[in-house]
């Protein structure tokens, strides 16, 4: 998911009618919302013409929607849901129709609604909207729960309040991180990358676009009034925002935390998960035998994950199995440099998903889960503290990954927990003399296989794993961006293009016109050469044994000659030994 402290900036101006006349604000909040479904990964077009304009057109999990939008002052009649209507009987079968009207619905539209033929319009509002837009409720998870109520009981139109009920003694919403009461019994709650406000029995969304850990205090210089403070990876980058009454009256980030206490602005920089301060919604019961055993849910709808709800229905139906009779399962992703990483130590005790990089995938999965057998049967270890009996004669310690990695790295997580992800750590080892990646003399392997992930995607240094978090997901090739191919000094350097390609086994070969002739041989990853030279990005890399030569911008191949292949071993066995 990409930042939406930007989209949450423009709503606000669109809310004020800053510098546009209502007519135009309208026209962009098509653009808004296609925005804001792209910023959670979902494909959005902004104004689809064809039979009948469309204003918004998009996908999720294979379903298609079409969606209308209006902001104005009247609330939306029958005439206008009529008008979606007839342009969802343009469309294929099976798709269906989403109307969002910011200022909501007359009482005649949801009575001809829900009185008529089959329902195939999905209601959404204002507070729907913003919750998606701050990062409250992801898209796919509110679209989930509106389809439930449509299909179950019927309701094209459910407001937010229903779709986050409160839960348990303390009315604690589901999946929130912290939680305040002020002295009014107003409640503001913390959940995803939002922050709510629930006050006579209905919600509102007051603040949005929050990244890292999210705790809400009473502001001291302003009585009843509650910011939000925003703990990321590291003490110099967190900030504050005040929150209105309203999304749109959100203050802008303040990065001056001297009045902090120190144990906020550590709370990041140790690891510190947000605690679940409601008892009921702890997550699940956990035996401390040493063995796993079953979990039971202790409360309602305690996490957005799909264990939670036992959704069975996507092919991740195993994780959910794995979550609900083991508490977790590891996921080992086959790339150029391997890692592993944890799918259920959230929904099961609350505790980050654990990562692990560029060891042997077996190794990775048996160290990870004798971290968390310690951290169930003993404590779970601080960030950055060393950690003994993991790793053959060395220790290892945890490092809170920056979030920016997360599309990169871990979708499968994003499936899992449905659009809102929880805290990553990464299991840093060192080198087999004991030295960090970051410290002087650490050996090769040890410095390039692990990222330093702690790091934002910005900030890490230049190499095979910043081209990762950069370029995936969505890099068009088989292999990821840091594929070590073999190539030229002159490619590299952008002085001659790429124009013949030999693919041999696992070993590709980019060279430029001169081929095998060439001086200046060197190994580079794939991914800092695709942006050289776009035209390697539509090699089809499967193609084994094969030499691919340009043509205009097409690949054209040819089995693998001989005298090629003995050259590329020559060459690759020079540089590597």
């Amino acid at each position: 998911m990409t930042d939406l402290m930007p989209l949450v900036q423009e709503y606000g101006q669109l809310c004020r009618l800053a510098h546009m006349t209502p007519a135009q604000r309208g026209q962009r909040f098509n653009g808004l919302i296609t925005q804001t479904l792209q910023a959670w990964g979902i494909p959005a077009i902004e104004s689809v013409r064809s039979a009948g304009e469309i204003d918004v057109a998009f996908g999720v999990d294979g379903a298609r929607f079409v969606l209308e939008a209006k902001w104005e002052q009247n609330k939306a009649n029958t005439g206008h849901l009529a008008k979606l209507q007839k342009r969802l009987k343009q469309r294929l079968s099976g798709t269906y129709g989403v109307f969002l009207s910011m200022a909501g619905y007359s009482a005649e539209a949801l009575r001809d609604l829900t009185q008529g033929e089959r329902l195939e319009i999905l209601l959404l509002d204002r507070h729907h909207f913003e919750a998606m837009l701050s990062g409250l409720v992801s898209p796919i998870e509110l679209l989930d729960k509106v389809c439930d109520h449509a299909a179950y009981a019927g309701r094209a139109y459910t407001t937010l309040t229903d779709i986050l009920p409160s839960q348990g003694a303390s009315g604690s919403i589901a999946a929130c991180h912290d939680q305040l009461t002020r002295p009014d019994g107003t409640v503001y709650f913390a959940r995803g990358h939002g922050v709510g406000k629930r006050a006579e029995g209905r919600i509102e969304v007051v603040g949005g676009g929050l990244t890292g850990t999210v705790k809400l205090h009473l502001a001291a210089d302003e009585p009843g009034a509650v910011v939000a403070r925003c703990h990321t990876t590291s003490p110099n980058h967190d900030y504050q925002v005040s929150l209105g009454a309203t999304l749109a009256d959100q203050g802008t980030p303040s990065h001056d935390n001297s009045r902090w206490a120190d144990s906020e602005r550590l709370s990041a920089a140790t690891g510190a998960v947000a605690a679940v301060r409601d008892p009921d919604a702890a997550a699940c019961s956990v035996a401390d035998d040493g063995n796993h055993h079953p979990f039971e849910q202790s409360g309602p709808g305690t996490c957005a994950c799909l264990a939670c709800r036992n959704d069975r229905r996507t092919s991740d139906a195993y994780l959910v199995d794995a979550a609900l009779s083991h508490g977790f399962q590891t996921l080992a992703v086959s790339t150029s440099v391997p890692f592993v990483y944890t799918i259920g130590l959230w929904h099961s005790y609350r505790q980050p998903e654990i990562a692990m990089f560029g060891l042997e995938p077996t190794h990775m999965n048996t160290m990870i889960r004798d971290y968390v057998r310690r951290g169930v049967n003993t404590a779970w270890p601080r960030t950055e503290q060393h950690i003994g009996g993991i790793l053959d004669g060395h220790v290892v310690q945890v490092r809170a990954i920056h979030p920016s990695w997360n599309d990169a790295l871990f979708g499968t997580l994003y499936r899992f927990y449905r659009g809102i992800i929880p805290a990553v750590h990464q299991l840093v080892w060192p080198d087999k003399n004991g030295l960090w990646q970051w410290e002087a003399g650490a050996s090769a392997q040890c410095s390039s296989d692990q990222p330093s992930a702690w790091l934002s995607v910005d900030q890490h240094p230049q190499g095979g794993w910043q081209l990762v978090g950069k370029l995936d997901p969505g890099f068009p090739l088989s292999i990821s961006p840091n594929h070590k191919v073999l190539t030229t000094r002159s490619i590299k350097n952008g002085l001659l293009a790429a124009s013949m390609v030999l693919i041999e086994g696992g070993d590709i070969d980019v060279l430029d016109s001169r081929g095998y002739k060439a001086d200046d041989f060197e190994v580079a990853y794939i991914g800092e050469l695709t942006q050289l030279n776009p035209t390697l990005m539509l090699l089809d890399c499967e193609r084994n044994s094969h030499k691919a030569t340009l043509a205009g911008r097409r690949w054209s191949y040819r089995p693998a000659s001989q005298p090629d292949r003995r050259s590329s071993k020559r060459i690759w066995d020079a540089l590597t030994r």
